[in-house]
């Protein structure tokens, strides 16, 4: 295989040229914290909670959206579209981001989740993992919202080089807080508008060929 790679601050973007993939990773460095009453974290359970945080942001954003190609270069002529994969990686030291991870006690409420693009920075709680209830600023309503892949989404700049993140979608001074169905509203689609710091990086990777959703 040949790959190209690139690597951003806030992750690795590498591109299979001979299967036409392209994999966007990030390692996440974990802090595990404990809430006053909690037992301490076991490594099976540290295991688990990566494992399920793996497997959500993998399941709601890889495979949904294709890249066109275009351009003098071989790659666009042999591949018009590549696909894109996202997945994080447990790491123990390094890493492009450190994943604070609170147990909460029984019974406990969990608090609200976020991440310090600043900082690169993400916080969780053992709550994250479960499905819950969400409502927009447009009254909209879902049963089955997960926290991890909608946060995973802040951790993408909006555009290469940009100090922001991808933003929320959900409340009313956002322009899309109409799409519900949108993964930054409370959705599980992932939109073009989501990935523009992914295309960026990609288009600085191949001279001669351009990627465009």
């Amino acid at each position: 295989m040949s790959h190209v790679v690139r690597r951003p601050a806030w992750g690795v973007i590498d591109l299979d040229t001979d299967a036409g993939q392209v994999l966007v990773r990030e390692d996440w460095k974990y802090n595990w914290a404990v809430e006053p009453g909690a037992a301490a974290w076991t490594l099976a359970e540290r295991r688990r909670f990566h494992g399920t945080a793996d497997r959500h942001v993998w399941g709601a954003w890889s495979g949904q959206l294709r890249l066109n190609t275009s351009g003098g270069h071989e790659l666009c002529r042999r591949l018009p579209q590549v696909s894109v994969n996202f997945d994080i990686r447990w790491v123990l030291s390094g890493g492009q981001w450190t994943v604070n991870v609170v147990k909460l006690r029984a019974g406990s409420a969990s608090p609200r989740s976020y991440v310090q693009f600043a900082t690169r920075t993400i916080q969780l709680d053992t709550l994250d993992v479960d499905p819950h209830g969400v409502q927009n600023d447009a009254g909209v309503t879902r049963n089955r919202f997960f926290t991890i892949p909608h946060e995973f989404g802040h951790t993408l700049p909006a555009g290469s080089g940009s100090r922001s993140p991808v933003d929320d979608e959900y409340g009313t001074s956002s322009a899309h807080v109409g799409d519900a169905d949108s993964i930054m509203n409370i959705g599980r689609q992932v939109r073009s508008r989501h990935v523009t710091a992914v295309i960026d990086e990609l288009d600085a990777m191949l001279p001669g060929c351009s990627f465009s959703a």
